[in-house]
Formats: C-alpha cells, sequence, structure tokens
C-alpha cells in the first residue's frame, strides 16, 4: 500500500477462512471483528484477495478432500518512510 489510512507503517490482521473439500476459500472474515474501523476494512481487503486466489486442498487420512477452517495473519506496509 501506499499510505495507510491511518498514517502508521504497517498493520497486521487476522482473519478466519473457510476453505471448501476443493481446496478453494468460500467465506471469510475478521478474527477478531469487534476490532478497529481500520482493522475490519483491512480484513476486508485481505478476504478479497484469499478469496481471489487461495488454493490449498487438504484431505484426511484416507485422503479424502475435506472442509476446514483455517487461521491467517495478513500484514499491511506502507510504501512510504
Amino acid at each position: 500500500m501506499k499510505k495507510l489510512p491511518d498514517g502508521s507503517k504497517e498493520q497486521i490482521v487476522g482473519i478466519a477462512v473457510r476453505v471448501d473439500p476443493s481446496g478453494h476459500a468460500v467465506f471469510c472474515q475478521p478474527s477478531d471483528p469487534k476490532g478497529s474501523a481500520l482493522s475490519i476494512k483491512l480484513a476486508d481487503v485481505a478476504c478479497t484477495q484469499v478469496k481471489a486466489g487461495y488454493r490449498a486442498e487438504t484431505k484426511d487420512e484416507a485422503g479424502t478432500p475435506i472442509a476446514l477452517i483455517v487461521g491467517m495473519r495478513a500484514k499491511f506496509e506502507s510504501e512510504t518512510p
């Protein structure tokens, strides 16, 4: 990012992602829904990116693809010092 809205150098936000058996992110939300307005906004950006490009198929011991919920953290850094 060129500049974070609050002027900070970096922000880290947590998201919870539901992944379907085919490995695609099908649902995403902030890990802390009561966080600051900025962290909620950045979590929404992270969720958009994850849903657009995340793919990781997970299988159980029998080799059957399974759905799961994954916790992730996204780091946003300002390009300006």
